[in-house]
């Protein structure tokens, strides 16, 4: 019987463009981990998180940072976890709950982009239905949205600054629209 080894490969190719002044990567090196918190339990999945990553329980529309690992806000009784990828994190989380939390590797499911640059919140003014205003969604800031016609997550790690997630299943149209934006922003403000 023939040997087959399977190869994780980025969704969109790994894809890391400049648009202008803006750089769009696609950032395969982060592993998504979705926790559901049992009704009740979500000082034990808490404690678990700051006992193990020193990572806070995130408040709803927020990210807690710890080193290099996040945990934002996903849903009531939803934290979703980012860290560095690779295949013992998991099972990190799962021993680290130890039966307080149900956990669920989403890595595969999502395709996450990280936009950068100067001009990032006027450019996203056409794609991102939120009030991205600093003093409204600072960094630290997440929130559960739509890019087009596109499920999204978008998180606010700096000034100009953010993390993009879209269903893996929609991830050629979810880098269409966000290309798109910044090509037309680069037409109407070139270099802003």
């Amino acid at each position: 019987m023939a040997e087959i080894t399977l190869t994780s490969i980025p969704c969109l190719g790994g894809v890391d463009l400049r648009i202008g002044a803006i750089r769009v990567l696609e950032r395969d090196d982060l592993a998504l981990i979705s926790v559901a918190v049992p009704q009740e339990g979500e000082a034990a999945v808490a404690d678990a998180l700051r006992s193990t990553w020193d990572l806070p329980m995130p408040a709803p529309q927020r990210v807690s940072t710890a080193g290099d690992r996040s945990a934002l806000w996903g849903a009531p009784d939803q934290v979703l976890l980012l860290g560095p990828r690779s295949t013992e994190w998991e099972g990190e989380v799962a021993a680290a709950l130890d039966g307080k939390g149900y956990v669920t590797d989403q890595t595969h499911a999502w395709a996450i982009l990280e936009v950068r640059g100067p001009g990032i919140q006027a450019a996203f003014e056409r794609l991102v239905p939120l009030d991205l205003d600093p003093e409204m969604f600072p960094p630290g800031a997440a929130a559960r949205t739509a890019l087009e016609h596109m499920a999204a997550i978008v998180l606010r790690l700096e000034a100009e600054r953010f993390l993009l997630l879209s269903a893996s299943s929609t991830a050629q149209s979810f880098l269409h629209a966000v290309t798109t934006t910044l090509t037309w922003y680069e037409e109407i403000a070139p270099g802003a």
